[in-house]
């Protein structure tokens, strides 16, 4: 059975989706859908599919089982509720919405419509991060803590991404945290609004687990050099993983281990499991993900706008 998918949104990431697609044995990328009909022309030409200027076009137009959307974070809620209530299958790409309530809205109805919603949690699909997850389980002992660092220089207001560095970058670690120790029973956050007052630049999140893990998260879009990595220490040692080198450093009094993990590109085994949950009928993330996330995002969101 041949699955065949639309991409919504042809900006470098959506486009990044595309050239994914077009990997996946028994999928078609039939078409691109962009209000910029110029940058869904382009997007067309390059991967061999048809353009629509609006999703709405191209779901009356074409017979597809699943789509993508990756566009504007203000945008993501207001497309998927439309996708939803055409009942495709619906990978959505992060923050997933701009407010808790705004997330509440389309998960109520995706419930109506029975479609499947798969969050796009990259980080989930990085080797690196399995490779963590198995020396959590088996090498360090007992899990005291977790400590993330996702920073660099890239404010995305310069793209019109209306949101601050919590929903662009230390969401990733909320859910990454949320997927190593269930939900939270704390949390707090303090942030920084340098460039503006309206959004935040740096943020600092800690949580707080029924088992007595904390977490830390520091984020900001100020670092003139990025950093992707996230520590766990334990009774027997730590594990620190680098999500930009897929590399692993697991740490004892005595030694430093590093497994060899073999490099693959997180989205193509996102979106091949993302494929095969339409097969399937059912994704190994779902709307109930999502919502949780948000859940634990609006609260550090909250806590950081109590202190301004």
């Amino acid at each position: 059975m041949v699955i065949r998918v639309g991409v919504v949104g042809c900006g470098w990431f959506g486009r990044a989706h595309c050239r994914t697609y077009k990997t996946l044995s028994g999928v078609e990328l039939a078409a691109v859908a962009d209000r910029n009909k110029q940058k869904a022309l382009e997007a067309a030409r390059d991967y061999s599919c048809r353009a629509y200027s609006s999703l709405e076009e191209m779901l009356k137009r074409e017979k597809l089982d699943a789509v993508s959307i990756a566009v504007t974070p203000q945008m993501l809620t207001r497309v998927a509720i439309e996708a939803a209530r055409e009942g495709v299958g619906i990978l959505l790409e992060k923050p997933l919405a701009t407010s808790l309530s705004e997330y509440e809205e389309l998960y109520k109805v995706v419930k109506k419509a029975g479609c499947m919603l798969m969050p796009g949690f990259i980080e989930l699909f990085n080797p690196a991060y399995r490779a963590l997850k198995n020396a959590i389980r088996c090498e360090i002992g007992e899990l005291y803590l977790l400590s993330s660092k996702r920073i660099g220089w890239n404010p995305k207001r310069e793209v019109k991404w209306e949101v601050g560095v919590i929903h662009d970058l230390a969401i990733h670690d909320i859910y990454l945290f949320r997927d190593i120790c269930g939900e939270p029973s704390k949390i707090s956050c303090r942030a920084g609004y340098i460039l503006n007052s309206k959004f935040e630049d740096i943020a600092v999140i800690t949580m707080e687990f029924p088992s007595g893990v904390l977490g830390i998260i520091e984020t900001n879009w100020l670092t003139p050099t990025g950093e992707r990595t996230l520590r766990a220490t334990g009774s027997k040692g730590s594990a620190e993983v680098d999500f930009l080198a897929q590399s692993l450093d697991i740490k004892f009094r005595e030694r430093t281990v590093k497994p060899h993990i073999r490099r693959e590109e997180p989205l193509r085994v996102e979106l091949q499991a993302f494929i095969d949950g339409i097969r399937r009928g059912e994704a190994d993330l779902n709307e109930e993900d999502g919502l949780s996330v948000w859940k634990i995002l609006q609260q550090a969101i909250d806590a950081a706008r109590e202190r301004l």
